[in-house]
């Protein structure tokens, strides 16, 4: 995939037909975490600095968990990945449980979101209050289980620790 976007990027582009071309020379394609670790690294230049060790970086999203694993600041292509098993996904299986809850009313997961984001303790369903905190905190559980398996079985070909684990991310 990151091929088909450096074929389609490199190149002549007509910016506007009449008045501007514009040619890229050369076009580096880096997984999303590594924007996230070099921002932190801005902010603190230690990380990252030891060419030796391994740190972890997790990008939690909300349609998609990526995390890359870097030794100094080299990407190691295994042991890095990705997992749509992401905050969307526990708002979805929030929301099902909600449903159950208040008698197989539905609600949306967008409905669960806003009041999360919001900081509402509980949303009204029907003659329902529901505690939305305690439905995100149980469906967050079993899916955070599920995407660090995945991570954890991209970094079996490492034949050693993860030093440094940076866990980022608006999901």
């Amino acid at each position: 995939m990151a091929e088909a976007v450096v074929r389609r990027l490199q190149g002549n582009h007509y910016v506007n037909a009449d008045v501007r071309n514009v040619t890229v020379d050369k076009v580096i394609v880096f997984p999303q975490p590594v924007g996230g670790f070099s921002h932190q690294q801005q902010l603190n230049p230690k990380i990252g600095k030891d060419r030796d060790k391994l740190l972890l970086v997790i990008d939690v999203g909300y349609f998609s968990v990526d995390w890359v694993l870097l030794r100094g600041a080299t990407v190691q292509k295994s042991g890095s990945g990705s997992s749509t098993h992401a905050t969307s996904r526990i708002l979805e299986l929030a929301s099902q449980q909600i449903s159950e809850a208040a008698g197989g009313i539905k609600t949306s997961s967008a409905r669960i979101e806003s009041a999360f984001r919001e900081g509402r303790e509980a949303i009204e369903i029907g003659r329902n209050a529901i505690q939305v905190n305690h439905y995100i905190t149980a469906a967050a559980k079993p899916i955070a289980q599920r995407v660090l398996t995945e991570v954890s079985n991209s970094l079996r070909s490492i034949n050693e620790s993860v030093d440094q684990v940076l866990l980022l991310g608006g999901g």
